[in-house]
């Protein structure tokens, strides 16, 4: 019987970057949104008993290089950039880009919403995936808190029903709602922005004890 493709998340804790092994069957696996730093994808990867063959990108950004690029980048700046960071062996360019991907079907949708669209939904529940101190030091009163490293291995905490997921300011909240889509769950918003947004568009502070 198949079996889904495991989605291993590897996190900078100091950035609060989130990158992704994707295990793609027969030892092999692919890495998604490196960061330039390799080291902690390597090991992850090392440990599992995986060979990284492929590598995906989302968005270009100053800590990320590999298969997409500007119009304006040329295919040999991007091996060039790529090898300097321990890509050497690249597989092609996606052609059409993510449009292309899109359009084929191959993308799930998540809903990224600003608190003033969200707050008001009294029914949704809301998860808040960043880690231990940066929830302590504030979040929304009534968050269920579940670290995104450990979401995975903790989906039967999650609340049932419309869910809002929130981090800092949305990256890794993202990273979380790709989660819980393939595990099935449905109803998933994204804030985009953090407790102080929240805050903002609800008239009140953050609270540290909840």
């Amino acid at each position: 019987m198949a079996t889904e493709p495991a989605l291993i998340p590897v996190i900078d804790a100091g950035l609060g970057n989130t990158t992704y092994l994707l295990e793609l069957g027969g030892g092999r696996a692919l890495v998604l949104d490196p960061e330039r730093d390799l080291r902690q994808v390597r090991a992850e990867a090392r440990q599992r008993g995986l060979t990284i063959t492929h590598a995906v990108e989302t968005h270009l950004h100053a800590d990320f290089v590999s298969g997409v690029r500007a119009p304006d980048q040329s295919p040999e700046d991007i091996a060039w950039e790529a090898a300097k960071v321990g890509f050497d062996s690249l597989a092609g360019e996606l052609e059409g880009g993510m449009e292309e991907w899109a359009d084929r079907g191959a993308t799930a949708t998540v809903v990224l919403g600003r608190a003033e669209e969200l707050v008001g939904q009294n029914r949704a529940a809301v998860l808040d995936i960043r880690q231990s101190p940066e929830f302590d030091a504030g979040h929304v009163p009534g968050a269920h808190h579940i670290e995104l490293g450990a979401l995975e291995e903790n989906l039967a905490r999650v609340p049932q029903g419309p869910l809002v997921v929130m981090c800092g300011h949305g990256e890794r909240a993202m990273g979380a709602a790709g989660i819980l889509l393939r595990a099935g769950r449905t109803g998933v918003r994204v804030l985009a922005g953090g407790p102080a947004e929240w805050s903002a568009a609800s008239g009140g502070n953050p609270g540290a004890e909840e």
